[in-house]
This record gives C-alpha cells, structure tokens and sequence, in this order.
C-alpha cells in the first residue's frame, strides 16, 4: 500500500455471545476492502474479507471474498482459509486455498489467480502442493507463482515446477506463458 490513500471505519455489533466487527478500509486506488470478523460464542472468530469497487454506473463489483475460522483463545487458524496473497491486487488476484490445523498448514493448498477479465478462476495453470501433517513443511509436487503473478495486460505470467524434499526445494524450473 505504498503511496497510497487510505480510509479505515469501524463498526460493532453485539447480540449476547456473538458479536460482530466491520472494519471499512477505503483504498486511494479505488477498491474498498471490508473485512468482517464474527466472534462466536467467544471462542472462534470468522474472518470474511471482501474487496469492491465502485463502477461509474453506482454498483459495486466484488473482485474477492475469502477468510477462514480462528481459535480466539489460541489466535490460530483452524479450518479451510482463503488467504490473499501479499501482493493481491486488481491486476494480480492471487489467493492460497488449503486446510489449517492449530494454526499449521496441512494437506493439499492451491494457489488460484482470478483474471479480472475473464471472470473464471484459473486454478490448474497456477499451482499449489501439499503440505506435511505432522510439521507444515511443503512436500512432494509443487507448481508457484511469482510475485505480482498476472500483473498488467500482456505480462508474462511464470511459475515454477518442482518438488520439495521436507521443505527443501529440488530441481525446480522456471515456466513462464501469457
């Protein structure tokens, strides 16, 4: 968010053990990010996020919706997340899909990247692999992205094929296709 404008508004709900908690973030490029954080019975909280902006005919196009359930106790992920990726933009709609366990990545994780053009999720040129259950290492077949994958019309979009050795890379190579 470098350079940027940024706006934030909070707002609170509370109905006897469930609250709820809007975060309004109004971004200078134009998207607005909200995020919902639901507090259930004061031991799990639901994290929704959303991303929109507003077309010049007044309605709003929703570019993301993810999030995932957090023990409040513990402050740690535990179940199916949607994760942004740290580069997420309009341009670069990368997200993480997977499971998590006492806040550890487990099992299988795709990496999907949503042409804003398109309109459809692009999950089998993008990537993902699997995770160990026992220790969050990455295991196996892996494809990835670069950062700012899909950024800007035209761009050339690469990934990297490969597998890893309980965690550590091996023989990794570079493909790249627009």
């Amino acid at each position: 968010m470098k350079g940027r404008k940024m706006q934030r508004n909070c707002l609170y709900q509370v109905a006897g053990d469930f609250m709820i908690m809007k975060l309004y973030l109004k971004l200078g490029n134009g998207l607005n990010q909200t995020t919902y954080l639901h507090l259930i019975f004061k031991s799990l909280i639901q994290v929704i996020i959303k991303l929109k902006k507003k077309l010049e005919n007044g309605i709003f196009s929703t570019y993301f919706i993810g999030g995932g359930l957090y023990d409040q106790e513990n402050q740690k992920k535990i179940s199916k997340m949607i994760d942004l990726s740290d580069e997420f933009s309009k341009e670069s709609q990368v997200t993480y899909v997977g499971k998590n366990q006492k806040g550890n990545k487990v099992g299988r994780w795709n990496i999907q990247f949503k042409n804003e053009n398109v309109q459809i999720i692009l999950q089998i040129i993008c990537g993902g692999g699997q995770f160990s259950e026992e220790n969050s290492i990455k295991i196996g077949k892996w494809v990835e992205v670069i950062d700012n994958f899909g950024a800007g019309v035209g761009q050339l979009k690469v990934t990297y094929n490969g597998e890893y050795n309980y965690g550590k890379k091996v023989g990794m190579n570079r493909n790249g296709y627009r």
